[in-house]
């Protein structure tokens, strides 16, 4: 049973002791987001401690201003409103198009950067996807939505790059389409833009002899439902499914739920490491899910470190 968890660099006088705390916990490894500086801070540390560092690597959601200057690499809703001046749910959504030319190469120059670092273990993907067409059902009643159907403005992406593409493999322009929110080809065509993106992001990893692995949507059915994400299409080193069960308004035994699901869809030999949302869990919840899934998961990764008390840590160690 392995155990990781996602953090922030954070003060780099604490991070040896953090470290150190979390493999005396049995910890096998950190998602780390932070600087170039502090990562090669925090790798260094890991090597000499017996800890892996990963470098947290937010995707498509986009807040860079180089890329800010590029207003046509940013998706467009069904409405023609761009991500970039309308961001939906929160002012930060700010979605890159995996459809744009430049995309993909300016992705790959800024992984590039944490790549060179020599202590670094691996790079893992995060908000690999679309933005959300369904929000988990916590959060629509946080932003007062009801999304029984898809909604035109959240329904992404039409842009010019996406339409012309469409286009030349299906003969025609979605907008078009009828009932253009349901239509299979135009599904399809959005999970493999990520799918495609996803194979020369890895192929780039690969190249620098680094592990890559993504924190992805539940299970592969529901995130292509809801984010345009089929994360069992993937060849990655490892899958991170983040089974956050109070956002779906879900019991404990939703977590097992989905871990037998995927399970079931999933063919990759790679492993599966459960993400548990650590402020989801009440009284004796986290023991009893941690006991429960552990012959159906590779292990567990926890968000994240801030919520990893001394009894918590300490229930960690006895797996």
């Amino acid at each position: 049973m392995q155990t990781w968890c996602w953090m922030r660099a954070g003060e780099l006088s604490e991070l040896q002791d953090k470290l150190i705390k979390l493999k005396q916990a049995g910890f096998i490894g950190v998602i780390m987001q932070g600087k170039p500086a502090e990562i090669a801070f925090a790798a260094k540390l890991g090597k000499e401690i017996g800890i892996e560092v990963h470098y947290w690597f937010v995707t498509m959601s986009c807040r860079d201003t180089k890329a800010a200057s590029h207003p046509d690499w940013f998706c467009l809703n069904a409405q023609g409103v761009s991500t970039l001046t309308d961001p939906p749910y929160v002012n930060y959504y700010k979605w890159l198009c995996p459809n744009h030319p430049e995309v993909i190469p300016y992705l790959k120059d800024r992984m590039s950067v944490f790549l060179s670092i020599p202590d670094l273990d691996g790079i893992q993907l995060d908000y690999i996807r679309f933005p959300d067409v369904i929000l988990p059902d916590k959060l629509q009643s946080h932003y007062n939505l009801v999304q029984d159907h898809i909604m035109p403005e959240f329904d992404y992406c039409y842009c010019p790059n996406c339409r012309k593409k469409f286009e030349e493999q299906y003969g025609k322009d979605p907008l078009d389409i009828e009932d253009i929110a349901h239509n299979q080809e135009w599904l399809e065509f959005r999970l493999q833009s990520i799918n495609k993106l996803v194979q020369q992001l890895t192929e780039h990893v690969h190249a620098a002899g680094r592990m890559i692995s993504a924190a992805v949507f539940p299970t592969p059915n529901m995130s292509a439902d809801m984010v345009r994400q089929r994360w069992s299409d993937w060849q990655l080193d490892a899958y991170f499914p983040m089974l956050y069960h109070n956002f779906y308004n879900g019991k404990i035994s939703w977590i097992t739920d989905c871990l037998k699901d995927i399970n079931a869809t999933i063919t990759s030999n790679s492993p599966i490491y459960a993400g548990l949302y650590l402020k989801g869990f009440n009284g004796d919840e986290l023991e009893k899910t941690l006991t429960e899934n552990k012959d159906i998961c590779a292990g567990y990764s926890f968000f994240e470190l801030g919520g990893l008390n001394e009894k918590t840590l300490k229930l960690i160690e006895k797996l």
